[in-house]
């Protein structure tokens, strides 16, 4: 019975990883499509990488709203699922990203620190 139980589990842990995999190729692909119009809300200065590894918007117009909401629930899921497989919490790492995307930001590009914009 135990040797039945544990290849259903082998299974369903494959399978599981299939899914995410997919799902994981859709994010991807959803992001990858959004990156041209965020460029653009950024070289506008309306939107920056805040110090929680989201988009924020940076001043009074929310331009492009949709396009942020939707980029930001994508980047939750990611975190979260690197969270899950790095055994840490989604604030961390989503901090962390704060930093790698700050670091590679446009120079122009709005970034936060210490909960002030500025411009890199």
């Amino acid at each position: 019975m135990n040797s039945n139980i544990l290849k259903l589990f082998t299974v369903l842990s494959l399978m599981l990883s299939v899914v995410v995999t997919a799902y994981s190729d859709d994010i991807k692909d959803r992001m990858s499509q959004r990156l041209s119009q965020l460029i653009a809300l950024k070289d506008k200065g309306i939107i920056g990488e805040d110090q929680n590894g989201y988009l924020a918007f940076v001043g009074s117009s929310k331009e492009g709203q949709a396009i942020v909401d939707a980029e930001n629930a994508d980047r939750k899921t990611v975190y979260q699922m690197i969270a899950e497989k790095t055994g840490t919490t989604l604030q961390i790492v989503g901090k962390q990203r704060a930093i790698q995307l700050a670091q590679n930001e446009t120079t122009g590009h709005y970034i936060q620190k210490n909960g002030k914009w500025v411009k890199k």
